[in-house]
C-alpha cells in the first residue's frame, strides 16, 4: 500500500445551491402561487417563501460550515489507516442531502473535483484521480458529467425530514504516484485536492415540469 505523504487535502467552501434562489414552479404553483418565465435567465421563479425548500448538504452527518474536507475531517480520515494517508484505499467519507424544508423534493448534486497548488487550480493532473463511491439511490448523467465535473440526480424525491447519502466514500488513484519528474522525484509533491459539492432541488408539484425546464434533463432521471 502506497502511503501518501506529499498530497494534502484542501479546505473548499461548500456551496449549496437552490435553483432560482427558492425553487421552481412550473404551470402553477404550490399552494396557489403563480409561475412566470423570466426570459433573461430563462429559468422559472414563484411568489413563496424561500424556506419551503431547504436541502441541506451534509459531511459526515454534520453540518460542514464553509468547507469540505477541513481538518478535523482529513484527521478522521487518516484515523482509519493508522494516522496517515495512502492512496488505492477506500476512506470512508459521508456526503448527503438533507431535505430540512416544507415539501418534498428532487433532488441532483453537481460535485466538482480538482488539484491545487499554491497558485491556483492545475489542469494538468486529471481530476479523475479523486475518485468518490456515490450512494445508493443515486445515478451519475454522463452527458452532464467530466473527468473534472459530476452530475448525479436522486431516484424519487426526497421527504421532508428525510436525508439521502450520495457519497459514502473516497479514494486517490494510485495512479497518481506514476507521474515522475527526473529532477524532482514526484511531479507534483505539495498539491492539494478540493472538492466542491453543490445540492439543487426542485419541487415535486409539476415535478417533471420543473426538473426538465431546471436543469434541462429528462425527468425519468429522478423518477418523475
Amino acid at each position: 500500500m502506497k502511503k501518501l505523504k506529499d498530497i494534502i487535502f484542501a479546505s473548499k467552501k461548500t456551496t449549496v445551491m437552490f435553483v432560482a434562489g427558492a425553487l421552481l414552479i412550473v404551470g402553477g404553483g404550490v399552494g396557489g402561487a403563480s409561475a412566470t418565465m423570466n426570459t433573461t435567465t430563462n429559468t422559472y421563479t414563484a411568489t413563496l417563501a424561500q424556506d419551503e425548500i431547504n436541502v441541506q448538504l451534509l459531511e459526515n452527518g454534520a453540518d460542514p460550515g464553509e468547507t469540505l474536507l477541513a481538518d478535523s475531517v482529513v484527521t478522521s480520515l487518516k484515523s482509519q489507516t493508522n494516522n496517515n494517508f495512502y492512496m488505492d484505499h477506500e476512506y470512508t467519507y459521508s456526503l448527503s442531502a438533507s431535505n430540512n424544508g416544507a415539501i418534498d423534493t428532487y433532488t441532483r448534486v453537481v460535485i466538482y473535483k480538482s488539484w491545487q497548488d499554491s497558485t491556483g487550480k492545475v489542469t494538468t493532473l486529471n481530476p479523475d484521480y479523486i475518485e468518490l463511491t456515490f450512494g445508493d439511490g443515486w445515478t451519475e448523467n454522463e452527458a452532464e458529467s467530466t473527468d473534472e465535473r459530476t452530475v448525479i440526480y436522486h431516484s424519487g424525491a426526497i421527504a421532508v425530514g428525510q436525508s439521502s447519502e450520495f457519497v459514502k466514500g473516497i479514494k486517490i488513484n494510485g495512479a497518481v504516484a506514476s507521474v515522475y519528474s527526473s529532477d524532482t522525484g514526484f511531479k507534483y509533491n505539495g498539491l492539494k485536492f478540493n472538492i466542491d459539492a453543490r445540492v439543487q432541488s426542485v419541487q415535486t408539484h409539476n415535478g417533471a415540469d420543473a426538473v426538465e425546464n431546471a436543469w434541462g434533463v429528462s425527468s425519468s432521471l429522478v423518477g418523475a
